[in-house]
């Protein structure tokens, strides 16, 4: 899918040096309308030992363009880059993992004020996997058990994923999340085990089994590079653009 900037957006990547800040760079810097200015990191501005490029640690003004603001980095960097963002009316597109309670609050308070998409996962093929899960699991609605195995590269910090997360809350927003068979499910409800393994280069692959006594049926995905990741956060770049304020996900983007 080959976007194009609804009007011309000034993008800054935020901890850009990593190796999704910089597909996204590359992806980016490609599609017409988009023109980017460099990285964003609040501990200070300086010149990119990498790229050569320019390190803002503000929103810079007076580009001419929708200011935009990507981010894949790590929880605990949310609090920063928000404070930063705040009362410049830089739109922001996030798939960092991970995020607790309290970054989820700040991301929605900022998009009271900017518009945010938001979401574990930014390629395409996950949000279409989400709605065939949602259907799924009205039909096997108390007659099949349901596990998920996640595959990730040996780096990942987070286990399960954000992504794994996302698919459970997509079969049962209420349902018990369990790593595995180290501990019993406390719940009533509908118990839904992950299991995670940390191999190599994989960028991302998730098989989701729903058993009865008799068949197995099974939803999957695979990333083929990170690039699927990078081309979803730039369809991202150009929705916020359009948008005012508001937190929105990825399957905001997806057509019904």
């Amino acid at each position: 899918m080959t976007e194009t900037a609804p009007a011309m957006i000034d993008l800054l990547i935020h901890g850009g040096t990593g190796r999704m800040g910089r597909a996204v760079t590359a992806l980016a810097a490609k599609t017409a309308g988009i023109r980017v200015l460099g990285l964003l990191d609040p501990r200070g501005s300086r010149p990119d030992p990498l790229e050569g490029r320019r390190v803002f640690d503000h929103i810079p003004v007076g580009e001419g363009g929708k200011r935009v603001v990507v981010d894949f980095t790590r929880p605990e960097a949310m609090g920063p880059l928000l404070a930063v963002l705040r009362g410049t009316g830089a739109k922001l597109v996030s798939g960092t993992t991970g995020l607790g309670g309290m970054e989820r609050g700040l991301l929605e308070t900022y998009s009271q004020e900017a518009t945010v998409v938001y979401d574990e996962n930014m390629s395409y093929g996950i949000s279409v996997v989400k709605r065939l899960l949602r259907s799924a699991a009205g039909l096997f609605e108390g007659v099949a058990d349901i596990e998920i195995v996640e595959f990730h590269h040996r780096a990942k910090r987070d286990h399960p994923s954000g992504t794994t997360f996302g698919l459970a809350r997509a079969i049962d927003p209420d349902a018990a999340v369990v790593a595995g068979r180290t501990r019993a499910a406390q719940s009533a409800g509908r118990v839904i085990r992950v299991h995670s393994a940390r191999l190599g280069e994989v960028p991302g692959e998730h098989h989701v089994y729903f058993a009865t006594d008799d068949e197995v049926v099974t939803v999957s995905h695979r990333a083929l590079s990170r690039d699927a990741f990078a081309r979803g956060a730039v369809r991202a770049v150009c929705f916020v653009a359009q948008k005012d304020r508001g937190l929105y996900s990825m399957e905001d983007l997806t057509p019904v």
